[in-house]
């Protein structure tokens, strides 16, 4: 799928009229690759790089529909919005899971990972990820994951549990999987929806996939004829020690204070950096900046880094591209590439360099290190900035609040 803002607004359009209305009775069917667009949106892809935002989204649906009729689709909507602030409370939560990945994938299967409970079969883990397992619709998932870029929802939590408590591999490893095929890969939302399969986002709640549910959401497509881990089985895998820390981890109580959009002056002369985690600049906080040069982040260099898939590489590459070419047109700005380490290269000493704030992932891990250099200055979008406090416990509870505030959407 071409990835870039006017497909997105094509595709918002088209799912209004014609989806919309039928998706909170059939989201929950997952009728395979060929039939996604039937009953899903599949606009995560715009979402995750923001070339769509949430705000015109939700907008867009109140304005076709009653609320009662659209609810369902738009707490999809903001779920992305809670994971995100969540992870922003709890930044913990990230730099444990970049660590785990780091030990697991040094020591292997035969050396010590994180603990001695913490073993991993490499041998399985390598027919998991190319859809080798034995296990008939895992493997067809893996495939299809790799081949599209895309699961339905359903078919990740199936694949996330299967994982976990049938192949009894370390979460970490799986969520990686994902985040390196995944078209729409978002670091927040993926690594807490597999905390959240593991049981590590609700204490005592986790996801047990069954051959009755599947068969049942696939309207008879997937028949498992092997067997799955039972929910009993489940709570005696010691998959809690794939977690450095498998205690509640608790809310910091605000969000990081890097951000301020008071502390950018729009009316000096400054360089603006594009990156791939917010791309509709010219409809953000700072589309009235003085922008004097533009500057490109190359996705190539994290591309090579994370080992993501051509797939989500070219689709990378796409989003960046049409985001730096609508910045160039809305700011009359030169354009330049450049990869992460090479920004300075093109900053002057007295410049103020602006972007929007980056969520919680890679893309922030690698402008942090661009703030060692120099005074970065951040932009969060207002609708983060009004809802993200309220993302401290359940979705339920930020659910409630997003609906008060009316999504801290302007009037």
């Amino acid at each position: 799928m071409p990835l870039n803002r006017e497909e997105g607004l094509r595709r918002l359009e088209a799912f209004t009229k014609s989806g919309l209305a039928a998706y909170a009775a059939r989201r929950n069917s997952d009728l395979g690759p060929d039939h996604h667009h039937e009953v899903v949106s599949l606009l995560s892809p715009y979402l995750s790089r923001r070339l769509l935002v949430e705000s015109e989204c939700i907008r867009a649906a109140l304005a076709a529909f009653p609320q009662d009729v659209v609810s369902k689709w738009i707490d999809e909507v903001i779920w992305r919005i809670y994971w995100r602030g969540w992870l922003e409370h709890r930044p913990t939560v990230w730099r444990e899971y970049v660590y785990a990945l780091e030990q697991l994938q040094k020591h292997g299967d035969k050396e010590k990972a994180l603990d001695e409970r913490a073993l991993y079969d490499h041998a399985l883990y390598d027919r998991a990820i190319r859809g080798k397992s034995g296990i008939a619709c895992f493997d067809a998932w893996a495939d299809e994951l790799r081949t599209h870029g895309y699961l339905h929802n359903h078919a990740r939590m199936w694949f996330a549990s299967i994982w976990i408590y049938t192949l009894r591999l370390p979460w970490q490893l799986g969520a990686q999987f994902f985040l390196r095929h995944l078209i729409d890969g978002d670091p927040a939302v993926n690594t807490l929806s597999w905390r959240w399969v593991a049981g590590l986002h609700t204490q005592g709640k986790r996801y047990v996939a069954t051959a009755e549910n599947i068969k049942r959401c696939t309207d008879g497509r997937v028949t498992v004829r092997e067997r799955l881990a039972t929910d009993s089985e489940a709570a005696s895998v010691s998959h809690l020690a794939f977690s450095l820390d498998p205690k509640p981890v608790a809310s910091t109580g605000e969000v990081d204070n890097e951000v301020d959009n008071k502390a950018i002056d729009l009316t000096k002369e400054t360089t603006l950096i594009v990156h791939a985690d917010d791309l509709y600049l010219e409809g953000s906080e700072l589309k009235e900046a003085k922008v004097r040069q533009i500057i490109a982040i190359d996705p190539s260099e994290l591309s090579q880094t994370l080992q993501l898939s051509p797939l989500v590489t070219d689709a990378l590459t796409q989003a960046v591209t049409d985001g730096a070419a609508r910045a160039k047109a809305h700011f009359g700005a030169p354009l330049v590439w450049a990869k992460v380490g090479a920004i300075m290269e093109h900053v002057e000493r007295d410049q103020q360099l602006i972007c929007m704030k980056p969520h919680r992932g890679y893309w922030s891990d690698a402008l942090s290190r661009v703030n060692a250099q120099v005074d970065l200055r951040y932009a969060r979008r207002g609708m983060d900035t009004a809802l993200y406090p309220h993302a401290t416990k359940g979705f339920f509870q930020f659910r409630g609040a997003a609906w008060a505030q009316n999504f801290g959407m302007e009037a």
